[in-house]
């Protein structure tokens, strides 16, 4: 249950003035929908209705109410639609993205948002346009699809700096740190963080700053430095202190709390979280009230108080549910299918688990997502269920990949090796646990490759391959002892005696078994805190509900009389009102009846003259509408003449656009084995296709331009130009030499200087494909645009170097050259990003790379015309009533 709120005596006038405050204040917020509902029925104009309707589905969403707001949005776009009017529908898409953000629906918020952009962009309003990206950005995180987040937020930090909007700047530079955050790419967080703070600090921004040193404790925290992360927060709250954002202020006390609880010091971190549930309590939000009330539970939990645990996460799963919020509920019901695991009842975690998962899936956010695949592993695991266990592991790993989570992937690897291992299925768990190590290591996760190195180890000991266990040992206490992680060093001495023991080395053994022992019994001694930290809490909490109880109780009766006593007085006030109201009424009604009578007889005067007037009013009426008939009918037929003379002028251009591409016949002559999906989304398009024979070797390129339609199509035009220049008139090494010298000259042709404030943000994204006749190789490098090979049902995905051809906001490098060795019967995929972006199905929501990539494993066993065939079906059956959104490409090639 949750611990009463201690209620102070208060003086009965002071009680008073309170209450009447309170109720205006009440009255003035119900107001602000009642007012804006009164507004919109009196409404003059379909643009004035249009405003009204936004602004009140905005008043909706604060309050909560997202369903009615959404509906009114809709009602807004309607208006704006039949008015033609495109700022008015992109501010209504961005509202409803807003909203749909604010329900969870994150694909949907993005179809929204993306619509809105494509207006922005089309105005050249590059700071609505940034806002949007940012939004965009946020909607992608929030989805756990954090290389296209990184995109959106990057495009807006261009837009900001050539506006020179510097807190808008700091903002952005601050949500990058996030996504990098949420990656586990640590270093660049914290460069971003720290250019963020920076700028800040600069325009004297408290809140700003608070909120960058609260970021910056997370990421300390993160890395077990908790010194560094209570310093932070400490900073953070007490500028907070000088404010009135007493919300973040409590955000705060929270995560100090967090920051206390994971470095085992309970007292202080109950006595953060109890504040921040207070402060919280008085701000009604039932959602950070229930947020804390899981970090309660985390610490009964911890504890091993698991009734208690439960107790507070069952309260917080009520809130969320009552709430309607999915994402909330899903982690709630996470929290509870922990506690039952850790007690040992699995069958019970199980099916909390399925249930979270359930709920995240419907959400969509992937990394939670994968989180929950992780729970249930470690269920089927404990139950005995390989099978079971592996599918989830599996599923986890490849989320994780997809995301770009290198550190959460490789520990997946390891979990599966861990998983091999507990099945004696040793040479299995060995592959897996390299697997983890060397990407560890790639990334230079520490803590992860002194595990990896453990459980590697491990394994080779019971191999009886002492030597390199031994050796992977050394290394793993090494750095376990740098970095403090005494659980780690405790295992590893333990693991050095047995394998040292093993080879007969007995007094190595007993050396690392003596340090062995003094950590466990210092270990044993943290224990013996935690369960007296336990009885403390539970001693001062019971105490203290004794003493609220009985006080609440004086108060009650206390209450009750003052009740009784303002409901007195309240009536009387009510009363003596209505008396008054109605004499002033009466009053009213007999002047306006004394005025009403002399000014009737004015009217009778009046109204003969005014019909006379009308008569002749309504005669020229009619010849004026006459005269306006005629103008509107030859501005129609001039309207008509124009637009046709525009389509006849794009439609020309298309066919220029077609001749320039490479024709069926030619292409026949250089790939045998081939299909090219090419379907613009207006009529001329802004992605291209490039194939081109040169001596003994073929290049193929898929480009996709900025834009679509005509901006797209001149950006094509210039991209083949440029590509005849590359290959037919100068030297190149490889495919990524092709790339650099089109960067180049992509860059001099739109005078993009080495500023990038002061230039044009166009370019391309681009994947180059060269094989070589009479060898198995082939050479790819790709501007932000991947390649996949299939081979025997397995998709490889080539990742792109994340770099356009043209300007780039981050230091520019060389282009990466792939060399990949082909079989015989390797397919082989080239593409835009216009198939996957496509939104439809049955929600709405885009296809995404994983939906695309499962499509070509799909009908990869077709044959390669029959391919491109089912590829346009699936995409017509996917994008089904929804708008084309972008140009589509997709190139297949056969081995």
């Amino acid at each position: 249950m949750m611990i009463p709120k201690r209620i102070v005596p208060m003086h009965f006038a002071k009680f008073i003035s309170f209450m009447f405050l309170f109720g205006f204040v009440y009255l003035v917020g119900a107001k602000d929908i009642k007012q804006l509902e009164g507004e919109l029925k009196k409404a003059k104009s379909k643009t004035e209705a249009a405003t009204l309707l936004n602004q009140l589905g905005s008043a909706y969403r604060d309050a909560g109410r997202l369903d009615e707001a959404i509906d009114q949005h809709y009602k807004a776009l309607d208006i704006y639609e039949s008015l033609t009017d495109q700022e008015g529908q992109a501010d209504s898409y961005n509202y409803l993205g807003g909203t749909f953000w604010r329900k969870n629906d994150y694909e949907q918020a993005i179809q929204f948002y993306t619509l809105a952009l494509q207006i922005r962009e089309q105005q050249g309003e590059k700071e609505e346009k940034a806002r949007i990206l940012n939004n965009l950005g946020l909607a992608s995180q929030s989805l756990g699809d954090y290389n296209t987040s990184l995109e959106y937020y990057y495009r807006a930090l261009g837009c900001w700096y050539q506006e020179d909007n510097k807190p808008e700047i700091a903002i952005t530079l601050n949500q990058i740190g996030n996504v990098y955050l949420n990656r586990n790419f640590n270093d660049s967080a914290e460069m971003y963080y720290k250019k963020s703070l920076i700028i800040r600090e600069k325009l004297s921004d408290t809140v700003g700053i608070a909120s960058t040193l609260n970021n910056l404790a997370i990421l300390y925290k993160n890395q077990n430095n908790f010194a560094k992360a209570e310093g932070f927060l400490e900073q953070s709250i007490n500028l907070l202190k000088q404010t009135y954002y007493f919300d973040q202020l409590a955000s705060n006390y929270n995560s100090l709390g967090g920051v206390y609880w994971q470095s085992k010091e309970y007292k202080k971190a109950l006595e953060n979280y109890l504040q921040a549930l207070a402060m919280r309590e008085k701000t009604g939000d039932k959602k950070v009230i229930a947020s804390t009330m899981n970090n309660i539970g985390l610490i009964y939990k911890d504890l091993g108080n698991f009734e208690k645990a439960l107790e507070y996460y069952e309260l917080s799963l009520q809130e969320y549910q009552a709430m309607g919020d999915k994402f909330l509920e899903a982690d709630a019901l996470n929290f509870i299918g922990g506690v039952h695991w850790q007690s040992g009842n699995h069958r019970k975690a199980l099916d909390y688990y399925q249930r979270s998962l359930s709920l995240r899936d419907a959400v969509g956010d992937r990394k939670y997502i994968a989180r929950s695949h992780t729970n249930l592993a470690l269920v089927y695991r404990s139950l005995g269920e390989r099978d079971s266990a592996l599918m989830e592991y599996q599923e986890g790993l490849s989320i994780y990949k997809e995301i770009g989570d290198q550190k959460n992937a490789a520990a997946m690897l390891n979990n599966i090796g861990t998983l091999h291992k507990v099945f004696k299925e040793t040479d299995l768990a060995v592959q897996y646990f390299k697997m983890a190590l060397e990407m560890r290591t790639e990334i230079e996760d520490e803590s992860g490759i002194a595990n990896s190195s453990l459980s590697l180890g491990s394994t080779y000991t019971e191999q009886k391959k002492f030597n390199e266990g031994i050796a992977l040992f050394q290394n793993a206490l090494k750095i376990s002892q740098r970095l403090q992680f005494q659980d780690l060093e405790k295992d590893i001495l333990f693991a050095l005696a047995k394998a040292h023991a093993a080879k007969g080395e007995f007094a190595p053994a007993y050396a690392y078994f003596t340090d062995y022992s003094k950590i466990k019994d210092k270990m044993m001694s943290t224990e013996s805190i935690k369960k007296i930290a336990d009885m403390q809490i539970r001693y001062e909490t019971e105490k203290k509900e004794r003493e609220w109880q009985k006080e609440l109780f004086l108060q009650k009766e206390k209450n009750k009389r003052q009740k009784n006593f303002i409901i007195s007085g309240l009536s009387i006030l009510v009363l003596i009102s209505i008396f008054s109201l109605l004499i002033i009424q009466q009053n009213r009604r007999v002047k306006q009846a004394y005025a009403l009578l002399g000014v009737k007889n004015q009217e009778i005067v009046q109204q003969k003259e005014e019909i006379e007037a009308q008569r002749d009013a309504i005669e020229d009426q009619k010849n004026e509408i006459t005269k306006q008939r005629d103008i509107a009918e030859k501005q129609r037929d001039m309207i008509t003449e124009q637009k046709q003379k525009i389509t006849d002028s794009i439609e020309y251009a298309s066919r220029i656009q077609a001749a320039v591409l490479p024709p069926d016949a030619a292409i026949k002559e250089v790939l045998s084995n081939y299909f090219i999906m090419f379907r613009p989304r207006d009529i001329v398009s802004g992605d291209f296709y490039w194939i081109r024979k040169v001596s003994q070797q073929t290049v193929v390129a898929a480009v996709d331009c900025t834009g679509h339609g005509v901006p797209g199509a001149f950006m094509s035009m210039l991209g083949t130009t440029l590509l005849n220049e590359i290959v037919d008139k100068e030297q190149f090494t490889d495919a990524a030499d092709i790339l650099n010298k089109l960067r180049t000259k992509v860059k001099s042709a739109l005078h993009q200087t080495g500023d990038f404030n002061d230039s044009t943000t166009d370019g391309m994204d681009c994947a180059v494909c060269i094989f070589n006749d009479g060898s198995d190789q082939m050479q790819y490098a790709g501007a932000n645009n991947p390649l996949y090979l299939i081979r025997d049902a397995v998709l490889t995905e080539y990742e792109a170097d994340r770099m356009p051809i043209g300007i780039h906001l981050l230091e520019e490098e060389p282009f990466t050259n792939n060399v990949i060795e082909l079989v015989k019967g390797d397919l082989i995929y080239i593409f835009s990003d216009g198939f996957y972006d496509q939104f439809g199905g049955e929600n709405g929501r885009k296809m995404f790379t994983r939906n695309f990539k499962q499509m070509l494993i799909d009908i990869h066993q077709l044959e390669i015309a029959e391919q491109q065939k089912e590829l346009e079906q699936r995409f017509d059956q996917w994008k089904g009533n929804y708008r084309q959104i972008d140009d589509v490409l997709v190139i297949g090639m056969k081995v």
